[in-house]
């Protein structure tokens, strides 16, 4: 019966993504016959390469807001890690789901962008509003998306190991809230992976331009996670 739970398709993942919060009689159809919605819905543990400590916070009733802090120990300098993440216009070459990512107008501190995101079964176009104060903070921020209430990503860079200029403390935060609850609790599906899939492709694209990380010998530490 498990496997049988677990079997929800692609098809149905987009059905889902269709339907209003105000017919959950719909949403019972989409999925298997020993699955409910509550139960499918629910967050899930990180795999992986994720962080090896964590603890999960329930949203108070009804908020559709989702949140992820970790902070991670790295093998690059400051000015490394922050060229890669600060570098807006080439994100749609290696972060996964990015389409396309165009920067639109550009002064001290401050960039603005259009990005297109997709990721079965939810597709979005918006305005990334960027504040940068090298090589410290890049902090993004949804100004005019449809599909997000709320969208907002923070690279906070600090000096890394005593006596190691090649290496930094990353504290990275990642905010979410959908416009409608139906996508929210359908982001339980992917969230992990997406989270997970998109600070790896960063660390790839710093290998990839810098060479491999200096030995930190760190692992990552899941600071919070904040699911409905």
């Amino acid at each position: 019966m498990a496997r049988r739970a677990s079997s929800l398709t692609r098809q149905n993942l987009f059905l889902l993504s269709r339907i209003s919060s105000s017919d959950p009689c719909l949403v019972k159809k989409c999925l298997p016959r020993s699955a409910s919605a509550h139960s499918f819905l629910q967050p899930r543990k990180l795999e992986g390469d994720g962080p090896r400590q964590f603890f999960t916070l329930p949203n108070p009733l009804g908020s559709k807001r989702k949140e992820y802090s970790e902070k991670r120990v790295l093998g690059y300098s400051m000015d490394q890690l922050y060229e890669v993440v600060s570098d807006v216009e080439h994100y749609q070459d290696f972060l996964p789901w990015c389409t396309r990512s165009v920067v639109r107008t550009r002064r001290p501190g401050h960039l603005k962008a259009d990005l297109e995101i997709g990721f079965p079964p939810l597709l979005e176009r918006y305005t990334s509003s960027v504040e940068l104060a090298k090589p410290h903070l890049v902090k993004a921020c949804c100004t005019d998306g449809k599909l997000f209430n709320h969208l907002e990503t923070v690279w906070n860079i600090k000096p890394g190991l005593p006596n190691n200029p090649n290496s930094c403390t990353l504290y990275f935060h990642v905010s979410f809230e959908f416009r409608s609850l139906i996508h929210s609790q359908l982001a339980h599906v992917f969230f992990n992976e997406v989270v997970r899939k998109m600070v790896n492709a960063f660390l790839q694209r710093a290998e990839q331009l810098h060479g491999k990380q200096s030995n930190v010998k760190m692992k990552p530490t899941l600071v919070r996670m904040i699911l409905m």
